[in-house]
């Protein structure tokens, strides 16, 4: 049976959307920390029982995915429909490298690295906590190149700022949450991100290049 691609994007969508909401929540809306516990199987199921009987039904639809994206290696589309299906089935070492591969093999797309940055986030939270930070800077790095490429995209320039704040660098953080309010300025999150970035003012952060405390609009510096 040929893989449906259209039900499969659904889901490479679908998981990028939960992802993105789970991470927002658990750093923006209840105080931008690095507690959260979203774990991207949960999407599909649980992780006892139900976690192994996806195990056995992702198998076939895997095997067709890395097909697929053998026979369009430069296919933005068949790079996150495989990554997706190999996070979700706790694959998230082979899941990152794929991104990070499709990076190079798809300069323009801004939903591997988008993706690449929310399976970075699931990543360091399920580390100890003190060894989160290069997790968090990386995805950072995967957000912030999202919004190089996408530079309207509100979200992933919020993302990249939550993420570089909870590595502890205040300065990429406070350039990257004025990007989003300059995008946003009138947004549910965006008391919230001034209120944020004040507070990172505060304690000694810098607006890092091309960012400080001029660079958003409605900000708290």
């Amino acid at each position: 049976m040929m893989m449906d691609r259209n039900r499969l994007s659904f889901w490479t969508r679908l998981v990028a959307i939960v992802l993105a909401v789970g991470f927002l929540f658990s750093s923006v809306i209840i105080g931008f920390t690095a507690t959260g516990s979203y774990n991207l199987l949960e999407v599909f199921g649980g992780q006892d029982q139900g976690q192994q009987q996806q195990s056995q039904d992702l198998g076939p639809q895997i095997q067709e995915a890395e097909q697929t994206l053998e026979d369009n290696p430069e296919d933005p589309e068949a790079i996150t429909d495989l990554a997706t299906l190999y996070l979700s089935d706790g694959q998230s070492s082979k899941g990152i490298s794929l991104l990070e591969d499709g990076m190079d093999r798809a300069p323009d797309n801004a939903d591997i690295p988008l993706l690449l940055g929310q399976a970075r986030v699931q990543q360091a939270q399920a580390q100890p906590e003190g060894e989160r930070d290069e997790s968090f800077r990386k995805a950072g790095d995967a957000f912030a190149a999202a919004t190089e490429r996408d530079s309207e995209d509100a979200d992933a320039f919020l993302q990249a700022g939550s993420a570089y704040d909870q590595a502890g660098d205040p300065g990429e953080a406070i350039q990257y949450y004025n990007g989003y309010l300059d995008l946003e300025p009138d947004s549910e999150q965006a008391g919230q991100v001034e209120d944020r970035i004040q507070s990172l003012l505060d304690e000694g952060g810098s607006g890092g290049p091309g960012g400080g405390t001029s660079g958003g609009g409605g900000s708290g510096g």
